[in-house]
């Protein structure tokens, strides 16, 4: 399934693409209780100095610790179980990656792409974000039992505001 803006005067340009396929194994992962904490109070307030209000709904990360290049979130909100995967459960995974990023930059990191958003079933408890590269990343959402719920692949930043990359 592609699909494609509306409007005929535009170039062709993909606006998202989709498969449907056996799903892949879903592992089971025990993220590591090791690492720096990180207040969620505190980097909520970073976000709201940079430009980006989180409302209360939002504000998704109960807990939040950074281990080298990855970082695992437990989730202070519950899912929403009317929904199959709640939005504000995999915004708030992808908050997490503001621990993977420079802090005095000058500017504000935002979302910039995701290759790959594969949703397994289940409702996320716990995020675990990886560096893949300079600004890409990977983010595996888990269950309470540490079952893969989704992956988030090729998940890119960009520093907005006049900020320097690192």
């Amino acid at each position: 399934i592609t699909c494609v803006p509306e409007d005929d005067n535009e170039p062709f340009q993909p606006l998202a693409t989709a498969a449907f396929g056996a799903p892949e194994p879903a592992a089971s992962v025990v993220p590591s209780a090791a690492g720096e904490p990180i207040d969620p109070a505190a980097l909520y307030a970073a976000f709201s100095r940079s430009g980006l209000a989180y409302g209360p709904e939002f504000q998704a990360i109960g807990s939040l610790r950074r281990h080298g290049e990855t970082a695992v979130t437990a989730f202070g909100a519950a899912p929403d179980p009317a929904l199959r995967l709640d939005p504000r459960l995999l915004d708030g995974a992808w908050q997490s990656l503001a621990a993977l990023l420079p802090e005095d930059t000058g500017g504000t990191w935002l979302l910039a792409r995701v290759d790959r958003l594969a949703w397994f079933g289940g409702m996320p408890r716990i995020a675990v974000a990886r560096r893949e590269e300079q600004h890409r990343f990977a983010v595996t959402l888990l269950d309470e039992a540490g079952r893969t719920v989704a992956l988030c692949q090729g998940i890119g930043v960009g520093l907005a505001h006049g900020g320097r990359p690192a």
